[in-house]
């Protein structure tokens, strides 16, 4: 089967051909020549190697297309079979389409007869500046991030690869443990498919693979608090004290795994609230908690300033998780956000500099 390349009816280029097992991709010639022929090849493949059923077909667009003109008619009329979805993808995708935010809708099979469908929204590529790209990881919804390791390109990349994990995700509203298992799947998934197939997609930056995986987890490390009901806090589910990433780790992760996680979280919220508030209880209603954790986490200075003093103080030492984080979180912070932290501060455990390397599935990196 061929991958097909979709264009509007309006435009006329030729037409490009690529050979793939599974399904078709679609794209706009403004969005396939940003994708470039290697890139769009691997999406395809990645979004389908999740899949069980029938293969499905991807839909990539950038904030440069009409969303809903780029659709063939027989997509068009899937989408207007179910019921709601045509609201729910409006304001899903218009959203993140105006705000150049990854995301991506799954439309799954609902039958052996049916196939599914997987849209993909990438963000605009601005400029050349690999910050631009990675502060989507770290939520750095300030863009305060100034400097970060790899480029530009490889940024972009790993959110077209971790945009097409979530094609496998069962497109259904997610409880928020859910969420985050979908999450570290994504991420884990991604960092896979970047090494595997580096050399494809990098061929002269041959050995910017480890770098750029020691980034990517540290800005997921930042992302702490920040992400909309902490389920992008994947730091601890895609890395653990003293070991390197490798691409036998399991994944999805399991549902105890994180639960341990989240409920990690709660605990160091909870103490960070209560020594940013001295006010503040653990009887306080939740919502109230959610809201004040939120303005907090856009200050910057403010939640560092106090998860040192917590750190320094022990007070997350009595669980590995809440530590580990603690000390990424940190670490990373003091790395990427540098302007919120004094040069002369003495910094946690260091275990960046360590060096990451990717086993074969079923070894243990040396």
């Amino acid at each position: 089967m061929k991958l097909r390349l979709y264009y509007p009816k309006k435009q006329k280029p030729p037409y490009t051909n690529w050979k793939a097992k599974k399904g078709a991709l679609y794209a706009t010639g403004k969005t396939r020549e940003a994708l470039g022929d290697a890139l769009a090849s691997l999406a395809l493949k990645w979004a389908n190697d999740g899949v069980s059923k029938k293969p499905i077909d991807v839909f990539v667009v950038m904030p440069h297309d009409r969303f809903w003109e780029v659709l063939p008619d027989d997509f068009r009329a899937k989408i207007e079979s179910h019921r709601g979805l045509v609201t729910e993808i409006d304001k899903k995708v218009t959203h993140s389409i105006i705000k150049g935010m990854p995301r991506t809708i799954s439309l799954q099979a609902r039958s052996s007869e049916d196939r599914g469908y997987c849209i993909i929204n990438l963000p605009a590529i601005t400029d050349d500046r690999a910050a631009s790209y990675a502060q989507i990881f770290a939520y750095d919804k300030g863009h305060r991030m100034k400097e970060v390791g790899g480029s530009a390109r490889q940024w972009w990349t790993m959110a077209v690869a971790h945009e097409a994990e979530h094609c496998d995700d069962p497109g259904r509203p997610l409880r928020l443990e859910e969420q985050m298992a979908y999450e570290i799947s994504a991420d884990k998934g991604g960092m896979d498919n970047m090494l595997r197939h580096w050399g494809e997609l990098f061929p002269y930056e041959p050995g910017g693979s480890q770098n750029f995986l020691r980034d990517f987890m540290g800005a997921r490390a930042t992302a702490l608090f920040r992400s909309e009901g902490n389920a992008h806090a994947t730091f601890a589910g895609i890395g653990m004290p003293g070991k390197s990433y490798t691409q036998s780790q399991a994944r999805p992760p399991q549902e105890e795994d994180v639960m341990k996680i989240r409920a990690a979280i709660a605990s160091m919220e909870q103490k960070i609230l209560e020594r940013h508030d001295r006010n503040l209880n653990r009887y306080m209603p939740a919502e109230y908690r959610l809201s004040r954790m939120q303005d907090l986490s856009n200050d910057y200075a403010a939640l560092y300033g106090i998860i040192r003093e917590l750190y320094v103080e022990g007070a997350f030492r009595e669980d590995p998780l809440q530590q580990y984080m603690a000390e990424g979180y940190l670490e990373w912070t003091a790395r990427l956000f540098n302007e919120v932290v004094s040069p002369n501060e003495p910094k946690p455990h260091q275990h960046a500099d360590e060096e990451y390397q990717v086993a074969s599935p079923g070894h243990e990196p040396h």
